[in-house]
């Protein structure tokens, strides 16, 4: 097990008042298998049917939030945190080549050089 931090504002959106906090449609605990079955695969029908091209997964979710934490500059080891990779490496693997502040980085030390004439 671990632990994800949630901000403040989102937890503050959620509804309290139910025995549950994700419920299924009978108001018992969410299961993985029942939200797959009875919300993800209807969303992604609903998204089709609605013009989407794709297929989406739910692991899709793992890598969009990647995607945007990596977008607002957290760094690699806290992403891999957040998603609970056991290693870095997978993190970089996977996530690396969206990552390219280091690759800005050089470039602008080698424009420099090119600059001052070094």
């Amino acid at each position: 097990m671990r632990t994800v931090s949630v901000a403040s504002d989102v937890l503050d959106a959620l509804d309290y008042s139910r025995t549950y906090l994700f419920t299924n449609t009978r108001g018992g605990p969410l299961k993985g298998v029942g939200w797959r079955a009875n919300v993800w695969y209807p969303a992604v029908k609903r998204a089709q049917d609605a013009g989407l091209k794709k297929a989406p997964r739910i692991h899709d979710l793992r890598h969009t939030c990647a995607s945007w934490m990596i977008a607002r500059n957290v760094p690699l080891p806290v992403i891999q945190q957040h998603l609970g990779h056991e290693s870095i490496t997978t993190t970089v693997n996977l996530y690396g080549h969206l990552d390219r502040r280091d690759a800005d980085v050089a470039a602008a030390v080698v424009a420099a050089a090119l600059r001052d004439g070094e």
